[in-house]
C-alpha cells in the first residue's frame, strides 16, 4: 500500500486545469479510479495538506504540460507502508502502520499521523527541564551575588580626608596629621550652646 502526500503545487495559470494539469490514480495505470480527496485533475496554486493514501499497492501519476506555459512544477512525498507486524528495521506507526526505520523523524509524516518521530517529545521536554534547572541557578546565583555585595557595604560609607602637615603647622615642631584647611564648613551648634572661649 502506499501513502501519499502532496506539499506543493504550481501547475496551470488557472483553476480550470484545461491547460496544465496533475492526476492521480489509485491503481496500475491510468484507467483506474482517481485516489480519494483528490478527485479528477490537480492545477492552481494550492492544495490541501491532507495525507491521502491509495487502496492498494499500485499508484499511477499522469502529468499533461501545454506548450503556452513556462512552468509547472509539484512536489510530494510517497510512502510505501503495509499493517501488521513491523520488522527489526521497520517503525510501528500509532495508527498500526509499519515504514522504514530510515524514513523516521525526516520531517514528511510518513506514518500519517505524525508518530515517526517518537523521540520529539522527549527531546522537547529535555529543553523545557534544561531551562527551569538553568533559570534556578541563575536566580540563586543572582540572590548570592546582591548579598555579598550587600555585605561589604554595611561599614561606613564616608571617608574624611587628611593632609600630613609640616612642621611648623599645627603643633610647633610636629608633624600631625591634622584636616585640609578649610575642607569642613563651622559646625552648627544649638542656640545657647555655642562653645565658652577661652583667653
Amino acid at each position: 500500500m502506499l501513502l501519499q502526500s502532496e506539499r506543493s503545487i504550481a501547475i496551470g495559470s488557472t483553476t480550470s486545469c484545461t491547460r496544465d494539469w496533475l492526476e492521480v490514480f489509485d491503481g496500475p495505470n491510468v484507467r483506474s479510479r482517481y485516489v480519494d480527496g483528490l478527485l479528477n485533475r490537480q492545477c492552481g496554486f494550492s492544495i490541501s495538506s491532507q495525507v491521502f493514501k491509495t487502496s492498494g499497492n499500485a499508484l499511477t501519476l499522469s502529468f499533461h504540460s501545454g506548450s503556452s506555459i513556462q512552468y509547472s512544477v509539484f512536489d510530494m512525498v510517497i510512502t510505501s507502508y503495509h499493517t501488521g507486524y513491523c520488522y527489526s528495521d521497520e517503525h510501528a506507526c500509532d495508527n498500526g502502520r509499519c515504514i522504514s526505520d530510515k524514513l523516521m523523524c525526516n520531517g514528511y509524516n510518513p506514518c500519517g499521523d505524525y508518530s515517526d518521530c517518537p523521540l520529539a517529545g522527549g527531546v522537547i521536554a529535555g529543553i523545557v527541564v534544561g531551562c527551569f534547572f538553568f533559570c534556578v541557578f541563575a536566580t540563586v546565583f543572582i540572590i548570592i551575588c546582591r548579598r555579598r555585595r550587600h555585605r561589604y557595604h554595611r561599614g561606613p560609607t564616608h571617608v574624611q580626608v587628611v593632609a600630613n602637615t609640616t612642621p611648623g603647622y599645627g603643633t610647633p615642631g610636629q608633624g600631625y596629621n591634622q584636616p585640609v584647611p578649610q575642607q569642613y564648613g563651622a559646625v552648627p551648634y544649638p542656640q545657647g550652646q555655642q562653645p565658652s572661649t577661652y583667653q
